[in-house]
């Protein structure tokens, strides 16, 4: 799975509520700031969404912009795995221009893994943009 360092993370907490805060990488742009939230609402028995990537222009103005789901590491520690769609941005300041992205058909597979941040120094997790694994088709001919 080829990985692009897309961000980087930090652990915040906000009225005893934990999230983190995201800076996303657009390059000649700058950076877009946004949050990643536990789902509370989550519906397990539906294939919702652990946590959910928010960005709020403004204060009560939030928007979806990706989900994610916990997974489990093959050595241990846990990472999140999901999407980025920029198009639910629609138009936005970022960096003093006006960027529309609602026609920004292709999302953005991401993994949001912890970061190896011993001396408290850095971002507490980095966010890779990932290629996405082909799935298999397999083709069963009829005799």
């Amino acid at each position: 799975m080829a990985k692009d360092k897309l961000g980087s993370g930090w652990d915040r907490d906000a009225d005893g509520k934990k999230y983190v805060s995201v800076a996303i990488d657009l390059g000649a742009l700058g950076e877009l700031s946004c949050a990643v939230f536990e789902n509370t609402k989550r519906d397990a028995s539906r294939n919702q969404p652990t946590h959910n990537l928010v960005y709020s222009p403004e204060q009560g103005k939030t928007k979806y912009v990706g989900a994610f789901w916990k997974k489990e590491g093959k050595q241990g520690g846990e990472y999140l795995m999901g999407r980025i769609a920029l198009k639910e941005l629609g138009t936005i300041l970022v960096g003093g221009v006006s960027v529309d992205f609602s026609k920004v058909e292709l999302p953005i597979d991401a993994k949001i893994c912890r970061a190896a941040n011993e001396n408290g120094k850095g971002p507490n997790y980095h966010v890779f943009r990932v290629a996405p694994v082909a799935k298999s088709s397999a083709v069963t001919e009829a005799e």
